[in-house]
């Protein structure tokens, strides 16, 4: 009988005895035969892909050799090619030791000895397995791993064809555990691992923004390793992957009908169909699903044990249509569970953390209609740093209590003094109502027609109105949906807010400044300036008339006053504002305090934005060496912060620049709490750094990362999101990528129009950058209503008088000879200057080809 056959029989015997007493059987006694169809049982049982090949189409390139592998094989037997420890591959790299075994090839850790001494992964094609499929697949996972570079997917390095004709690919060497070893072994808290999910799921968006399809995501294809102190993942193996065009179609079509892809525990409905045909990049987003489940709760949807003592029929029957548990519910329900991988977490504990807004994400991305999964890897990244920060999640409409609290969990101190507030109008009515109850009917009676109660009870409803109306008919889906922006809406609802305020502020003034005070914040939170500086000042005089110039709520209020005017480009007035908080906060408090401290550093920022250096330097160092005296041992977020500003604050010197980022990173890494926003800020100094430094391979990676870790926690248009894509626009420009830079400038500009307006600084900043990259481009006449702009607005603005010279440039190469005097003139250009340039200029015509 046939090797197929055989296979294909002992495939159908349902167990084990019955299973190996057939084999025993049918093998008749030859070892080797039996050896190798229990090899290719055991793969097909486990969660191996192989490459995207059925058991029985390995046995018929065993079986049925190409013309290609019979040529091979002519040239040597099988047991002569065998890769082995010792065997020295295309003269370069000696296999060390195997660490990876599929059907159809082998990962060898290898030794590169040329051009460079390394260790790397060397994936190798078993001898004899060269069928068109195989070699198909191989040279579609090179290609493919070429067409990527992400710092958490594995990158290809080298490939070819041994002496034997094997092809080989050669990749980076990853020197971590599989995912879920790795989470178990570190005893990965949720959190920790969610964090590292979303590592994940923003490498999975590179792949899909290239065109890939992994089609093969499980934990065994994650490898994370520790770096820098944090986990990092890389994910590999890409082998049966799907590259499509732009107009979906498979660029490398190498998938067959009648061919499961995958691994079945991470398939999704559209994979069991058993077609390469409509699979899209929400196939991925089930298999991040099952891996998001699994971190959460370790264990799977359907239990490999199900699988494995089920038939395929009924397996792709629960894979379509069987809705597994929610992540709580199977937490509670499952017997091997164990709080220690979990950071001791009880099961009790964890069930309750996850139920809710986790258990909404995980059964969103299992959906068995892909319409109703995550569109993309970032917006599943999204929702889960939006739950990370206390934010509302996609996952399902909230209702506007819900929204209410994850507004109070996320801004929980400024919140208690809102809710203090909201108390002090509501407690009345409470109180006085469980008064009431324990009163007389006729007591009762009195008391509710009484007409302070009246009054308190009109009170409390009015702010309830004006409470519940912010939140009224918002759906965080509006957002994504193509409707109307949320941050918008929530702008708007927070100014009606504020109006509404005014008829309580007669009856209560110092409640109502409470309620107008945490309006403000919020209303800076989403970028309306205006609106929090009309309500601040507002607020800020109620206070004075209270006789309370100097107390707590003064000192915050104009702090936050100050950061208003900051973004909003009125420099002078937020300095005022800041000093003036200063003085305030020194006489309460003295200067060893965290808040005069934070406020000594928000007042170096100011001097950093109005270009006053050295006073910023100055007062940046005292600040830092206070906070290390205060704090000691213990790291704090002030301390990160005013590193990250004395950063800027040592002007040109970009060594020193990067050295104080790199020691705010540490820092950060080492706070109890992760602070990603601040995260983000360092990380994009930092690649502004290295561009500066002329490390711009490594400068564009990082501010790739924050551009994109920007759009998905802040949004696309957030001011956060437009200046790390303004510093990645710089990057491009040094690289002399220079379409990408003027794409790129010119697409902040208008963004930052809309958003802000035409004379806000980034908007400015933007337009100059434009016309310095025409100018680099020498389309000088191009750039000049750029530089003339930014220009004319460096009085205001001290960071655009990079324009100035770059616009005298354009004028003498286009001739403009009364304005470029002119202009050398206003920017002390001696004459002959320009006359060296002329002869520059004049020189380098006639040395042009003709």
């Amino acid at each position: 009988m046939r090797e197929r056959e055989i296979f294909t029989e002992a495939l159908n015997r349902p167990g084990q005895a019955e299973r190996s007493g057939y084999l025993e059987e049918a093998c008749g006694g030859d070892p080797a035969l039996r050896s190798r169809i229990e090899k290719l049982l055991s793969l097909h049982d486990s969660d191996s892909p192989l490459l995207g090949l059925k058991p029985t189409d390995i046995l018929r390139g065993l079986t049925e050799p190409t013309n290609q592998t019979k040529t091979a094989s002519n040239r040597a037997a099988l047991s002569d090619v065998e890769a082995k420890s010792g065997t020295v591959i295309d003269h370069r790299y000696k296999l060390i030791e195997k660490i990876g075994e599929g059907g159809v090839g082998e990962v060898w850790v290898a030794g590169q000895t040329m051009p460079m001494q390394r260790r790397v992964a060397l994936k190798l094609i078993r001898a004899g397995m060269d069928s068109r499929m195989v070699m198909a697949r191989f040279e579609q996972e090179r290609q493919v791993l070429s067409l990527m570079d992400h710092p958490n997917i594995a990158n290809a390095l080298d490939g070819g064809i041994t002496s034997a004709g094997q092809p080989y690919l050669v990749m980076e060497l990853v020197n971590g555990l599989p995912l879920m070893k790795f989470c178990e072994e570190a005893k990965l808290s949720p959190r920790a691992r969610l964090d590292l999910f979303v590592l994940i799921c923003h490498a999975v968006q590179h792949a899909h923004q290239k065109g890939i399809i992994h089609r093969d995501l499980k934990p065994a294809n994650i490898l994370v390793s520790w770096v820098d102190g944090r986990p990092a993942p890389k994910i590999i193996d890409f082998g049966i992957s799907k590259v499509m065009r732009g107009n979906g179609e498979e660029s490398f079509p190498a998938t067959q009908a009648g061919l499961v892809i995958g691994t079945l525990e991470y398939m999704s409905p559209e994979q069991t169909k058993f077609s390469g045909h409509n699979i899209d990049t929400r196939t991925d987003i089930y298999a991040l699903g099952v891996i998001l489940y699994e971190l959460l709760t370790g264990t799977r949807p359907i239990e490999p044990e199900v699988i494995r003592n089920s038939g395929m029929a009924e397996i792709v029957r629960m894979i379509q249509e069987t809705v597994p548990a929610k992540p709580s519910s199977r937490v509670l329900t499952e017997t091997a569970f164990s709080s220690d991988v979990f950071g001791k977490l009880e099961k009790k504990k964890l069930a309750a953390l996850l139920r809710g807004e986790l258990d909404w994400v995980v059964m969103k991305c299992l959906e068995k209609d892909r319409e109703r999964r995550y569109d993309t890897a970032n917006s599943l990244a999204r929702d889960i740093e939006n739950y990370l920060s206390d934010r509302p999640v996609e996952a399902r409409p909230p209702s506007a209590s819900y929204l209410l609290r994850k507004f109070y969990r996320r801004n929980k101190l400024p919140f208690l003094g809102f809710a203090l507030a909201l108390l002090a109008l509501v407690g009345g009515v409470i109180g006085t109502s469980i008064g009431l109850i324990r009163e007389e009917k006729a007591r009762i009676a009195e008391l509710a027609a009484s007409e302070k109660a009246q009054r308190r009870l009109e009170k409390s409803r009015k702010a309830n109105e004006i409470l519940a109306s912010i939140f009224e008919k918002t759906n965080p889906r509006d957002f994504a949906n193509g409707g109307r922006p949320l941050q918008e809406l929530m702008a708007e609802r927070l100014g009606q807010a504020v109006d509404e305020l005014d008829s309580l502020s007669d009856e209560d003034p110092k409640e109502a400044v409470v309620l107008q005070y945490r309006l403000g914040t919020s209303l800076i939170g989403l970028e309306d300036y205006n609106k929090a500086i009309k309500i601040l000042e507002k607020s800020l005089a109620t206070l004075k008339s209270l006789d309370e110039p100097d107390s707590e709520l003064t000192i915050e209020m104009t702090r936050q006053l100050a950061e208003a005017y900051l973004r909003s480009g009125k420099r002078d007035v937020a300095l005022g504002h800041l000093e003036h908080a200063l003085l305030l906060s020194r006489t309460r408090f003295g200067v060893d305090n965290k808040t005069t401290l934070a406020l000594m550093g928000e007042l170096g920022n100011c001097y950093l934005e109005m270009r006053r250096q050295k006073e910023a330097r100055l007062i940046l160092e005292e600040v830092l060496g206070r906070q290390k005296a205060l704090f000691g041992n213990d790291y704090h977020r002030d301390m990160v912060m005013t590193l990250s500003s004395l950063s800027v604050a040592v002007e040109d010197d970009w060594a020193t620049t990067a050295v104080l980022l790199e020691e705010a990173t540490q820092v950060l890494n080492k706070l109890k709490t992760r602070d990603v926003e601040t995260e983000l800020n360092i990380q994009q100094n930092l690649g502004v750094a290295y561009a500066h430094l002329g490390k711009l391979d490594q400068s564009e990676r990082l501010l790739l990362d924050t551009v994109a870790r920007n759009e998905v926690r802040f949004g696309r248009d957030h001011s956060f999101t437009l200046s790390s894509n303004s510093a990645l626009a710089h990057t491009y420009r040094r690289q002399k990528q220079y379409e990408k830079a003027r794409s790129l400038f010119e697409d902040l500009a208008r963004r930052s129009e809309m958003k802000m307006d035409r004379d806000n600084p980034l908007t400015l900043n933007a337009i100059g950058n434009l016309g310095v990259t025409y100018r680099e481009m020498g389309r000088f006449q191009e750039a000049i209503p750029f530089l003339e702009e930014a220009h004319k607005m460096s009085v205001k603005y001290p960071e655009l008088d990079f324009a100035g010279k770059h616009l005298y440039e354009c004028y003498r190469r286009c001739g403009q000879k009364e304005k470029s005097a002119k202009l050398a003139k206003e920017l002390g250009i001696p004459p002959w200057q320009g006359f060296l340039n002329n002869v520059g200029d004049s020189f380098l015509d006639r040395a042009k080809p003709k």
